[in-house]
């Protein structure tokens, strides 16, 4: 495995890869918290970057200034259970500048019954921004949670991003 550690205004990244896919996008506010959630995630990744982590970093940063509105890097969702699989790769579907809510999310993966679990795999999205578990909102159109960047003012940043509000 491979990573690649980057600052932007939005927070610290921590890009990690798996041969020619991208398999993490560790977000956080402080580069000191990406370091140590990196330790603790990938303790035998070595920083070597790539062309596909240089690619990605592109993308993101395009992404956060506006450009870009579709990733086309590759990834993979490893390590998660078969439900957790089905939520993400439903919501790597959403467009972007759409939102659906926890309970649309769970309907869409199959499990109509299953909003908080949807909750809880939104939580442990190994992949934030590529896939975007900040377009999830809560019943009544009500922001809840982030665990990307600097929380929920990093989902709101991201949604007035997509919108056009910025």
């Amino acid at each position: 495995m491979r990573h690649l550690f980057f600052e932007h205004v939005q927070g610290a990244f921590a890009l990690v890869a798996d041969g020619d896919t991208l398999i993490s996008v560790l977000w956080r506010d402080k580069q000191a918290d990406v370091v140590r959630d990196m330790a603790n995630t990938y303790p035998t990744s070595a920083e070597q970057p790539s062309e596909l982590l240089r690619t990605a970093r592109a993308q993101i940063e395009a992404y956060l200034a506006g450009t870009l509105t579709r990733f086309t890097i590759p990834f993979s969702i490893k390590n998660v259970s078969p439900f957790q699989k089905k939520v993400l790769l439903a919501l790597s579907r959403t467009s972007y500048g759409t939102t659906l809510t926890y309970g649309e999310l769970a309907q869409q993966a199959g499990s109509p019954q299953a909003a908080r679990a949807v909750g809880a795999v939104m939580a442990a999205n190994p992949l934030p921004l590529i896939i975007p578990c900040h377009r999830v909102i809560g019943s009544g159109r009500k922001l809840t949670g982030y665990s990307g960047g600097r929380g929920v003012s990093s989902k709101e940043f991201l949604l007035d991003l997509e919108s056009g509000n910025l």
